[in-house]
């Protein structure tokens, strides 16, 4: 049997939305089913490009209930929770448990940003009573920017297992990581940055959460596999990476979640536009995608 792998994959699924930005939950289903069947380690829903803060309770469940039925136990379930408010994420997180989520995703949704204190206090709320593990989330650039303090203290919980860092360069992550080390946090240090890939695994990273791979399964976990397979197998990752460069470069241009719902409506995936009220791609914008999707061909 093969070992499983270094670096944990955790598949970012997109929510599908029609033309008029109304949610369809029972689309989940078929792009979830395809990431395990790709090979990817974890699967998630409602997360940024999940589209979490536009959705309503009942489109969340539906979400929920159909990812858990199409993953069904097969590799852990993860799923987005959030809430401007202690109360608020509480129920949200505790919801997601009962809809089906294997793990959870909690980033810190705030309009003033939250204080050190703050934000443990809002962890706090969600762990109490809480019976499956707990993935934070530091992004700076649409959250509060969690405090690497809070972080190392917060993983003294068994419970508290990974950190996804949504950190922009390699130098950053590697910050955050030695930060860590320093505090004797003992969790997995994640990256979010798709075009950081193949550094990042040599790095030493614990987990990829890759919105990539809610499109592209089959060729993300090629990329994975292949980057931790040494001198050779990291330069061939990164050709295959460098291929979708134009892609990510649009979805930091536009926002990944308009960008990657027209990718998927471009090669044939069910729904293709983001939640609303975000709105699809303009003309030029849509052209780019389906110009960087030949490029990748």
């Amino acid at each position: 049997m093969r070992p499983p792998p270094a670096v944990r994959l955790t598949a970012y699924v997109l929510t599908p939305a029609g033309d008029d930005g109304a949610v369809l939950p029972e689309l989940v289903a078929p792009l979830c089913a395809r990431a395990v069947e790709a090979g990817v380690d974890a699967v998630a829903v409602l997360g940024s490009t999940g589209g979490l803060p536009y959705l309503e309770d009942d489109d969340r469940e539906r979400v929920v209930r159909a990812a858990a039925e199409a993953v069904a136990g097969r590799v852990p379930l993860v799923v987005g929770a959030g809430g401007m408010t202690a109360p608020t994420l509480r129920r949200a997180a505790h919801d997601a448990v009962r809809w089906g989520a294997d793990e959870l995703l909690v980033p810190l949704l705030s309009y003033w940003p939250l204080t050190p204190p703050e934000q443990r206090a809002m962890y706090d709320a969600v762990l109490e009573g809480l019976g499956v593990p707990l993935t934070l989330y530091r992004a700076r650039a649409t959250t509060t920017a969690l405090d690497l303090g809070v972080v190392a203290d917060l993983a003294a919980d068994e419970r508290v297992v990974a950190l996804k860092d949504t950190s922009a360069d390699v130098a950053t992550w590697l910050e955050h990581a030695d930060v860590l080390r320093g505090r004797r946090a003992v969790l997995r240090h994640e990256f979010s940055r798709d075009a950081l890939a193949v550094d990042l695994v040599e790095a030493g990273a614990g987990g990829w959460a890759s919105a990539l791979a809610g499109v592209f399964p089959d060729r993300v976990v090629g990329i994975r596999d292949r980057a931790g397979d040494g001198p050779a197998g990291r330069q061939a990752a990164r050709r295959e990476l460098a291929a979708f460069g134009p892609l990510l470069r649009l979805a930091a241009a536009h926002g990944a979640i308009r960008v990657l719902a027209e990718a998927m409506r471009t090669i044939g995936l069910p729904g293709g536009a983001p939640p609303a009220p975000l709105l699809r791609l303009e003309p030029d914008a849509r052209r780019a995608v389906e110009r960087a999707l030949v490029t990748l061909d």
